[in-house]
């Protein structure tokens, strides 16, 4: 029994070789139906394999429904030995990634349903890519949900899987382009993946909604994470959206990083860094509305960072208005009354700053306290300043 078993595989084999040396003289659907009667006769897992890697080079949609047959067969195996399961995995695995090269639209019922029932996190994966190459779309609100599930409730074991299955959802969900992929592919970018799973993340946010400036600003109002929050700033900062469209987000971020009250030092950081990264996109993107201005003056106000309110002071001066620059006046006023009454800022490179400020919009309604700062108990380098800020808004 055991040699005519031998004697089939190796006819089979001799089958195999002949097939390959002839098919080049043949026609294409002639091609096809000789690979896939090979195929249907092949005794094992292996031959059938074996078979698979020459029908994989074909390139003729003809063979899709040999491919859809085959793994329409191959996702029955049941009760096989350990050696036999490697090597269905392996053949499905090269079954469905020529369906995802071939585009083939008629097998995404049939690839979903390897998505939804195996647990080989690897022949899940590639099903899952096979659903975004062949633009399955319609089964976008599912691979969302399977990356969102897998991102929140993100195990200890087989992190390679894990990792695996998630780019995979990452890559279909970037060429769906459909809204609904963006929350999940945002989470994984800032979840507990290994680098080149957050990496793809970020670079398909980029891609699956032009503008997401109304999940960004959703997720600055209403997550209670304040990494969360940051991210979604720099994401609108990094999307295609408008410039309008990012400094209306960056002024929701100054307003939620004004409104919070922080529990400790860290989350302190946290808010720091959010209307930080606010300010600094105010700059870049060139705020000329007043919308922000009341956000902005408090800041010189409450905060206790010094480099944040050196940026507070430019944003001002950067608007140039006539409410800009009214704040930027107060702010110096404040700082004029506490050095007349004795009290030294210590620091003063955020008076000369504020002076800089006022001078580079000039605007004459700072005139009166720039003179207060240049004949006041300053240091004398404040006093330059306030001269030089002077002739800039025309006055001697």
């Amino acid at each position: 029994m055991k040699i005519k078993t031998i004697k089939r595989g190796f006819a089979l084999l001799m089958l195999v070789f002949l097939f390959s040396i002839t098919s080049s003289f043949l026609f294409g659907d002639e091609v096809t139906e000789l690979w896939t009667r090979l195929y249907n006769k092949a005794q094992t897992y292996q031959q059938k394999y074996d078979v698979m890697v020459n029908i994989i080079e074909i390139q003729n949609r003809d063979i899709i429904p040999t491919l859809i047959n085959a793994l329409d067969e191959l996702t029955q195996v049941v009760n096989v030995n350990k050696k036999d399961l490697e090597i269905v995995k392996k053949l499905k695995i090269l079954v469905i990634r020529k369906l995802g090269e071939l585009r083939a639209k008629e097998a995404e019922d049939l690839v979903y349903d390897i998505v939804k029932n195996t647990n080989d996190p690897f022949v899940k994966s590639e099903a899952i890519m096979t659903l975004g190459k062949i633009g399955a779309k319609k089964y976008a609100q599912h691979i969302a949900m399977l990356l969102k599930n897998l991102t929140l409730y993100r195990g200890a074991q087989n992190i390679q899987g894990q990792d695996s299955i998630a780019y995979a959802c990452i890559y279909a969900l970037e060429r769906f382009k459909d809204s609904v992929g963006f929350f999940p592919v945002f989470l994984a970018a800032n979840g507990g993946y290994s680098r080149y799973v957050k990496d793809a993340a970020k670079k398909a946010l980029v891609n699956i909604v032009k503008d997401p400036s109304d999940i960004l600003d959703g997720i600055i109002r209403n997550e209670s994470s304040l990494k969360l929050k940051i991210a979604a700033l720099e994401a609108e900062d990094n999307s295609k959206a408008s410039n309008d469209k990012k400094l209306e987000v960056a002024t929701t971020a100054l307003e939620i990083g004004l409104s919070l009250e922080p529990a400790n030092i860290t989350e302190a950081t946290y808010l720091r860094d959010l209307r930080t990264g606010a300010l600094k996109m105010f700059l870049k993107y060139k705020l000329k509305s007043d919308m922000a201005v009341p956000y902005i003056e408090k800041i010189l106000y409450r905060s206790n960072d010094i480099s944040e309110k050196i940026y507070a002071v430019r944003a001002l001066s950067a608007i140039n208005s006539n409410d800009s620059v009214s704040a930027l006046v107060r702010f110096l006023a404040y700082n004029n009354d506490r050095m007349e009454s004795g009290i030294s800022p210590g620091d003063n490179r955020l008076v000369i700053e504020t002076i800089k400020a006022i001078g580079a919009t000039k605007n004459p309604m700072g005139s009166e306290e720039l003179l207060r700062a240049k004949y006041s108990n300053y240091p004398a380098v404040v006093a330059r300043e306030a001269e030089k800020a002077l002739k800039q808004i025309g006055q001697k």
